[in-house]
This record gives structure tokens, C-alpha cells and sequence, in this order.
């Protein structure tokens, strides 16, 4: 009797200790959507590259995107070179949190992205900043350039 209420007792003290389990302590990955048709149509993958790591797209996917979609907490940058070293920014376009490019068969700021990019790398974005505020928290894009993986 009394080593079941011990059990009892434990049990109910680790279970009011315990924490909720909050996204924003514990992200390693990104979730990323990409389509190869606009608006979320063709072949689309739900990616989860891992944080900090330039990841090359597969077949599916490579030179194919029209449609990309970040989560609420991560910011990724597309690259049109699949060693994610691209400096200049006709060969890169920056995802902050929380955004949807819906068509890029249409040109962003002048610059088209349809079915051009090879690779992805996404970091942690923990005040979901916007992406010039993004830019300067997130200097890492060029650290870990020769750190690529495949999906």
C-alpha cells in the first residue's frame, strides 16, 4: 500500500513539474513548401531541411520551383547555385517567416526566380523578424558553405 502511494506521489509530482514542449526551444528544421506549379499546384513537397545546413533539391524539385512557403518560425534563403554561395542577389531570394510566394513565374522585384533554384538554407527565426531585420540576425548563410546536403 504504502509503495503504491510512493508511485502515486512521484507520478503526480513529475507530471506537475513537467514543462510544455515549446517549438521555438527545441527547432532543429524548417518546414518548407515548394510546388512546381504556382499556387500550390504540380508536384509539391513539404520539406524539413535542418537548421543552419545548405541543402541541395532533389530531382523532383531541382530547377522546378514555382511555389515556396515558409513556416512561422524559419527564415530560408533559395539559391540558384547548389553550394549556396551565391552573393549576388539576382541568384538568391530571401523567405522570412510566415511567407508565401504564390507564383514565381511572376518576377520578384525585377528578378525572375521561376524554376531556377538548386538549393535551400534555413535558420532559426525565434522573433520571426522581417527579412531585413532577418538579414542581420542571421550572418550564417556563408559560414557553412561547404556544409551540403541532399533531400
Amino acid at each position: 500500500m504504502q509503495f503504491t502511494t510512493l508511485i502515486a506521489a512521484l507520478t503526480a509530482l513529475s507530471l506537475s513539474s513537467a514543462k510544455p514542449l515549446n517549438r521555438r526551444q527545441s527547432a532543429t528544421t524548417a518546414s518548407l513548401e515548394l510546388c512546381t506549379d504556382p499556387n500550390a499546384t504540380g508536384d509539391c513537397e513539404t520539406l524539413t531541411p535542418a537548421y543552419e545546413i545548405c541543402q541541395t533539391l532533389d530531382t523532383t524539385l531541382n530547377d522546378l520551383v514555382s511555389y515556396a512557403k515558409t513556416d512561422s518560425v524559419s527564415y530560408c534563403r533559395m539559391f540558384v547555385n547548389p553550394a549556396c554561395t551565391d552573393t549576388d542577389p539576382t541568384l538568391f531570394l530571401d523567405i522570412a517567416p510566415n511567407t508565401i510566394y504564390s507564383d514565381l513565374t511572376i518576377p520578384v522585384n525585377g528578378v525572375d526566380y521561376d524554376n531556377k533554384f538548386s538549393a535551400i538554407h534555413c535558420s532559426y527565426d525565434p522573433q520571426t523578424a522581417s527579412v531585413a531585420e532577418a538579414k542581420t540576425k542571421v550572418p550564417s548563410f556563408y559560414k557553412n558553405a561547404n556544409a551540403v546536403d541532399s533531400f
